[in-house]
Order: structure tokens, then sequence, then C-alpha cells
């Protein structure tokens, strides 16, 4: 039996597939290919996520054991847990046997790293949280950490060096039915930024304008 060198990527708080790409053993034995499963027990897990298989489209379990075949279709995936820490970066692991009796691999390690650096088509922001909101026509909403939270960029920081810095957001693009509002004043292009701290403390305000529009939006830099 033999495998390929295993290791993986995946964004902060998000699920990534374990694909044959990353993770994948093979038989020998040619005559009993279609016959014979190949098994993966994980003897350590990881840390800072879990394994899971997908059942069904939108249910998952948590996985001790799976095969080779279920990593063909799709059914193994890495869910990152972690998203309390204040972190970059991190690598995480699990370790694993891998056998098709009588055939056994003991005591392999799959590495997965796991950043807000890592691009991820499920995710259009590389910030803790940027989710949008809702508002009823000619009403408003808030703003707070749950919907923007860009703390997360203090962690390229030394840990001793972040009292001093503060994450500042810049819009590039005003709204187009609606104005936001920090403390007693409005975002304007003469003053467009708003601190983290704000949000965290108080929050900023979106105030829709009446009009008949579905959608509005404005921009920050790329992050």
């Amino acid at each position: 039996m033999r495998k390929t060198e295993p290791s993986g990527g995946t964004g902060t708080g998000m699920r990534r597939t374990i694909s044959s790409d990353v993770l994948k053993a093979a038989t020998n034995d040619e005559h009993n290919l279609h016959n014979r499963s190949i098994i993966f027990d994980i003897t350590a897990s990881p840390k800072h996520g879990k394994i899971l298989r997908i059942v069904q489209e939108n249910t998952t379990e948590e996985a001790s054991s799976f095969t080779q075949q279920m990593i063909n279709d799709g059914e193994i995936v890495y869910e990152h847990t972690d998203t309390e820490a204040l972190v970059w970066s991190v690598q995480d692991s699990f370790t694993f046997s891998v056998s098709s009796p009588p055939a056994v691999l003991e005591m392999q390690v799959f590495i997965i790293r796991v950043s807000y650096e890592i691009s991820d088509p499920s995710r259009s922001t590389r910030l803790i949280a940027n989710t949008g909101a809702s508002v009823v026509e000619g009403g408003n909403v808030k703003i707070d950490k749950s919907k923007l939270d860009g703390s997360n960029l203090l962690a390229r920081l030394p840990e001793s060096q972040r009292p001093f810095y503060e994450v500042w957001f810049q819009v590039t693009s005003l709204p187009k039915h609606g104005v936001i509002v920090v403390g007693d004043r409005n975002i304007t292009k003469e003053k467009p930024n708003f601190s983290q701290y704000i949000i965290s403390k108080f929050g900023v305000t979106y105030i829709h304008n009446g009009a008949e529009s579905s959608t509005d939006d404005f921009t920050l830099p790329p992050g």
C-alpha cells in the first residue's frame, strides 16, 4: 500500500474538503482493487478544528474513521472551529493510520495551514466578519462587531505591540441610498474613517433614505 504526502490549507473559521489531491492511499493488490476498502483511522484529532463526514447535503457528523472512497467522493471535510483566538495563521494537524488488511501504514500526519490569507470561494472577506445587514425601507440598522470585525488584522503584530495600534476602516465608496452615521456625524468623502474600537463599543448606523431599492452597499479597501 502507498500514500501521497498529506497537507492542506483553509481559511479561518471555514470548512475545506480533504480531496484525493492531498490525501490518497492505494493498494498494490491489482486483482482486488474494487473489492478492498482503504480505511483511515484518526488516532489524534486536530487541536483547532474537527474532521467531518458529509452524510447528506446539509448534514454532517464528526468522523473518527473514513475510507478512501469517501475522500474520493468529497465527503470528508476539515472544519476550523477555533475562531476566538486572535491569530493570523496557525498550523493544525491530525494523526492517522491507514489499513487495507492485511496491509497497514502506522502513524501518518496530515498537516493543515489555517490562515486569513488563504482565499476561499465561499468566503468573500479576510476579516473575522463582514456579513452585511438587513434594514426596512426608510429604517436604520446598527453595524456592530458581529457584522463588521477586522480585529484579526492586529494578529500580524507581536502581541506586545497590539495595545498600541488600532484598526481603522476607510469608506472608499459611499452608499447610494442612505448614510453611515458614526456618533453625531455622517461618513463623507472628506471624513471617511471609523475605527474598530467604535464598532465594538458603540457600533455605527446605516440609515436608509426611503428610496425604492432592494440593496445598498459601501466599499472598504480589500482585506
